[in-house]
């Protein structure tokens, strides 16, 4: 299994650094606490009955990656078409093919978050695989591995 450690004496502050289009230098500074997200990955290895397969595990043949437990837990539902388009059939990506109730176990809860929030995600891998997070149309302030930055303004 995984832990999430949190730091012995808190997080600290975050401070982010943004050049604006005249070339002034901005800063923002964020208070330590953040809306925090946990993200679990795992790769299922069964057989069409449904039980463990070892022998796919070591030939690495995976038979579903899941998200907090949840295949294709990212696909929204017909309560989101709702709430943000007013229409239950208006759906909010142009491929969903899963808005019945019927289809609910493919259904999940996005990751609302609003402007200018700060956020915490802790992304982890469960599996044998490797995983290939990413977020499309945003930008990441900081990436941190373990206690080293990875990466900035992501």
């Amino acid at each position: 299994g995984i832990a999430i450690v949190d730091p012995a004496n808190g997080y600290k502050k975050l401070m982010v650094e943004k050049t604006s289009g005249s070339g002034e230098l901005d800063r923002k500074f964020y208070d330590a606490d953040a809306l925090e997200f946990q993200l679990q990955y795992n790769q299922l290895y069964l057989t069409p009955e449904g039980n463990y397969d070892a022998g796919a595990m070591f030939k690495h043949h995976n038979t579903a990656t899941v998200v907090n437990g949840m295949q294709f837990g990212y696909v929204p539902n017909m309560a989101h078409n709702l709430l943000v388009n007013g229409d239950v059939n208006k759906n909010i990506f142009v491929a969903q093919p899963w808005n019945g109730l019927e289809h609910k176990q493919y259904q999940s809860q996005l990751l609302f978050v609003e402007n200018d929030q700060h956020v915490r995600l802790f992304i982890e891998n469960h599996g044998n695989e490797p995983l290939f997070f990413h977020i499309v149309g945003e930008i990441l302030d900081r990436v941190v591995q373990g206690n080293r930055v990875q990466s900035a303004a992501t």
